[in-house]
């Protein structure tokens, strides 16, 4: 339980505003097939994908820069090399030409439904062909490994098969080490070193004129170490290259077409031999796949921790840097994933909030959310943890929050890494020095997820709602995405019901367990019951009988029988008194299932008086 912020509530007031996290669906270019490499002064012609929602108009297309010109004519795709159409969505095809000028992108402007967009083709090639060494300044402690397994490495490409192999063919063992340097973002505190978890790790034999063959895959492991088999015959040139990408958790890339980072980092010339030790290498802080690594890692984290408990949300696109726009997990075809600033590049709390979305999005439900309503919107559509947006904003931010918050959690008890950036979620804010409406606000839905699972009761009170209400519950974090997974809610006063439905029926959760969820809930400003409970209907005394006399001048009772609909029987208020009066609030708190022990009392007839206290 938190206490009410007093005197320090100008540390809490200012209302930060936070960027549109969830891209709702608008027009979108995707590349098809292969990206096309331009040349200055050479005409080009390409087709994309125009991607736009179901039922709108395209009124126009002409190339940016050239009002007067039109687009290349649409054209219809033949069926066999089309992708699906996603839901809610149409598809339409344009050949896009022009003559290319150094350090230009071809552009589109398209009018739909009367709006104009500029759609910018960006032909970003992720991969660099050149070799340059750098061992980290030094080796970073190794940690257990046990219940850490690696994910699958991604597809290899042109694959080189053992079983089709000469019978002079070899095999090769190729291990090493990859480590990035971590720049903590606290002044004053050394920049680290950490091993890259998560990132494929490829042998191959490259060609001039032809496409390179994958001698052998691996992925590195948590401490970024990998190890691989590769087949060979003969002596040949090896090129060691690494992938910001593997086959269940993450790809991290950019572009139009969107091309995956990639490195050669390591060649053996004329090898022959059967071992090939890469070492250790670092990718430091100016390294073009710095940040590129930074995001696989983390998110190889994240989702380990989802995978292993059953729950993975599939693998997720990183599109860096994108600084068209604030960073976003976007739902759009051809676009879908997380979309990173260059400024937010390092900052793994955002990482993980956007990835929380990505979870919310394949694993449980969220409506698409409106950002722009003027409040926290500045430059570009966004929200405010602490300013009331709707109650679907605050749901689908409010839990990205706490998923961000348990996963930079683990990433601490399992990795031994505080992420840079994590988020907080320990204390009620305010909005310009207002406590907004708690349903319609985001923090307020993350602070209450910390709370259900912090394993630990906090001594304060939140929002000094009254003497008892406290953080008294310590649920275990999967029943929480248990409920959003099974139950679906979409706003946070779904979830609150829908965490107390399958309280209900969930085995081994007691009265007393429902008890503390209510207080906890209460605490954080989310309990909203205005039905007040019944009374109880039945009293028990170890130590009296009800209406008979007793020399004992100590009773005991307990009470049951009380319901209520919505937040249930927390408590009962119990006031001793020597005549029938309504139940002083200031009596005796009896939390459900306990006993109370009286004061010793006079001889003389007392009667307990007694009032049930739901949950709100």
């Amino acid at each position: 339980m938190r206490r009410r912020p007093v005197l320090c509530i100008l540390l809490l007031a200012l209302a930060l505003p936070a960027s549109a996290t969830v891209r709702e669906p608008v027009v979108s270019l995707v590349g098809v097939g292969e990206r096309p490499t331009l040349v200055p002064g050479e005409a080009y012609e390409f087709p994309v994908d125009l991607l736009l929602p179901a039922g709108s108009r395209l009124e126009s297309i002409r190339m940016a820069g050239d009002p007067d010109t039109p687009a290349a004519t649409l054209e219809t795709r033949p069926a066999v090399t089309g992708a699906p159409i996603p839901e809610g969505f149409q598809r339409l095809t344009v050949r896009v030409r022009g003559v290319h000028q150094a350090g230009t992108s071809p552009g589109l402007r398209v009018r739909i439904d009367g709006v104009w967009h500029d759609l910018e083709v960006d032909l970003f090639d992720g991969a660099d062909r050149t070799v340059k060494r750098t061992p980290p300044p030094y080796e970073p402690e190794r940690i257990s490994l046990s219940g850490l397994a690696a994910p699958l490495p991604a597809d290899p490409g042109i694959l080189s098969d053992p079983a089709t192999a000469p019978a002079t063919a070899r095999s090769v063992w190729v291990h090493g080490r990859i480590t990035m340097t971590v720049r903590n973002g606290t002044d004053g505190d050394p920049d680290e070193i950490q091993g890259v978890d998560g990132v494929t790790v490829r042998a191959i034999q490259h060609f001039t004129l032809l496409d390179d063959v994958t001698l052998g895959s691996g992925v590195t492991d948590a401490n970024g170490d990998f190890g691989f088999r590769a087949t060979m015959d003969g002596t040949i040139d090896v090129r060691i290259e690494v992938i910001t990408k593997n086959g269940t958790a993450v790809n991290v890339g950019n572009g139009t077409f969107f091309s995956t980072y990639s490195q050669w980092f390591h060649t053996e010339w004329g090898f022959s031999g059967t071992d090939i030790d890469v070492g250790t290498e670092n990718f430091g802080l100016d390294h073009r796949l710095n940040v590129p690594m930074f995001a696989a890692t983390v998110i190889t984290r994240a989702h380990r921790w989802f995978e292993a408990n059953g729950i993975s949300p599939g693998r997720v696109s990183v599109h860096y840097p994108d600084d068209g726009g604030n960073t976003h997990y976007s739902i759009n075809p051809g676009s879908e994933g997380i979309h990173l600033e260059t400024d937010q590049g390092r900052n793994g709390g955002t990482i993980l909030h956007e990835y929380g979305h990505h979870w919310v999005r394949n694993r449980a439900a969220s409506n698409p959310p409106s950002y722009c309503n003027d409040i926290c919107d500045n430059d570009d559509c966004g929200h405010c943890v602490w300013c009331e947006e709707t109650e679907g904003v605050a749901w689908s931010e409010g839990f990205a929050n706490f998923i961000s918050w348990w996963l930079a959690k683990d990433h601490v008890d399992s990795y031994g890494w505080d992420v840079p950036g994590k988020y907080g979620l320990e204390s009620i804010g305010t909005c310009n020095y207002v406590y907004d409406p708690p349903s319609l606000t985001e923090g307020y839905l993350g602070s209450l997820c910390r709370d259900l699972v912090d394993f630990g009761d906090d001594n304060e009170n939140d929002l000094a709602i009254d003497s008892f209400s406290a953080d008294r519950a310590s649920f275990p974090p999967m029943l929480l995405f248990d409920v959003a997974r099974e139950r679906r809610p979409v706003t946070s006063t779904e979830f609150v019901r829908a965490m107390y439905e399958e309280l209900q029926v969930r085995p081994g959760v007691t009265l007393a367990d429902i008890a503390d969820f209510w207080s906890t809930v209460r605490n954080n400003g989310l309990a909203e019951d205005s039905t007040p409970p019944t009374a109880p209907t039945s009293v028990f005394s170890s130590t009296h009988q009800i209406g008979i006399p007793s020399p004992n001048s100590q009773p005991t009772f307990q009470f049951s029988g009380a319901t209520d609909d919505y937040t249930g029987v927390q408590a009962y208020y119990v006031d001793i008194h020597t005549s029938p009066r309504e139940p002083q609030t200031n009596g005796e708190y009896l939390i459900v299932g306990a006993e109370v022990l009286s004061e010793h009392l006079a001889a003389g007839t007392w009667y307990a008086n007694v009032r049930a206290v739901d949950g709100a």
